[in-house]
């Protein structure tokens, strides 16, 4: 299924052992992480039977609840609470249910048959290790000659790709970005942060986006300096700033650009510092005015 002849003409048999022992590290781990995606799969069923229970209930259910309860004829009448959407209408929830049992249906699907590949793949790599372990222990010292090749210079480092966003360096060197304007924001925010980057806001009005990359570890001066930069550019002296991880954002279905709907997060108080803004452009380079 899988050839390594172009390994096994080129290299000796410490470096074969290397990259064999490498390639099934990782064709266990997806296989680990396609199981799983399997058990995720088996739950299309039950999905299923949520819509239909949904479609039975369509009568009864409003645009801003947030849950409902029903009775489920498969066990025998019982009650069932189903999460709802408050931003979607009820035919809305209604197509959002099967949407998700069939992506289920067709995760079981694919994943099955690629674990199917993953297994065949992690047992002939087995083999070929174990083939390399006996071949080891009849001729230790038998190596595959290597023709020598020329050194081929590295090629020059790309460099780093430019972005829309104002930057700015903490303290520590961690890098603070700001959005300029509603689609910049939301570019920021949802195409440029990673899901453990910090995103700061202000809590009483509109204002600009600030995304900390930071990581799951921030260090006290780097939040410090994010929320003084995130009052400057939301033009507010003090304010209570809301602080989340990316992760826990999302868009708000058809609303204007920029506008996120926060789950879980904290609020911290801050007032504008001269000083530290005055440190914050001096790194930077850039001058207090610049917009």
């Amino acid at each position: 299924m899988f050839s390594y002849n172009t390994i096994y003409h080129k290299c000796n048999s410490k470096k074969r052992m290397k990259f064999l022992k490498a390639r099934l590290k990782r064709a266990k781990k997806r296989f680990v992480i396609l199981q799983n995606e399997i058990d995720q799969g088996h739950r299309w069923q039950e999905e299923a039977h949520n819509g239909e229970l949904l479609q039975s209930n369509l009568y009864r259910i409003k645009k801003g609840m947030q849950e409902i309860e029903v009775e489920d004829w498969e066990q025998d009448g019982n009650k069932k609470l189903l999460k709802l959407d408050p931003l979607k209408e009820p035919a809305d929830q209604l197509k959002r249910q099967w949407r998700l049992s069939q992506k289920l249906r067709n995760k079981l699907k694919y994943s099955t048959q690629f674990a199917e590949t993953t297994a065949k793949e992690i047992e002939e790599l087995e083999a070929l290790i174990a083939h390399e372990t006996a071949q080891a222990l009849i001729n230790p010292d038998a190596q595959v000659p290597q023709k020598k090749q020329e050194k081929i210079p590295a090629p020059p480092k790309p460099k780093p790709k430019s972005h829309p966003f104002r930057e700015f360096k903490s303290e520590k060197g961690v890098s603070i970005f700001i959005g300029k304007g509603a689609a910049n924001n939301e570019q920021l925010t949802f195409s440029f942060a990673n899901g453990l980057d910090l995103w700061l806001h202000v809590a009483s009005h509109s204002g600009c986006h600030v995304v900390l990359k930071a990581g799951k570890d921030v260090d006290e001066e780097s939040l410090l300096d994010a929320l003084q930069l995130t009052l400057f550019f939301s033009k507010v002296q003090e304010d209570e700033i809301t602080v989340a991880e990316c992760k826990n954002l999302k868009k708000v279905s058809g609303a204007k650009k920029g506008l996120v709907q926060v789950g879980k997060h904290r609020t911290v108080f801050a007032r504008q510092d001269a000083g530290r803004l005055e440190r914050i452009f001096a790194r930077s380079h850039k001058d207090p005015l610049y917009r």
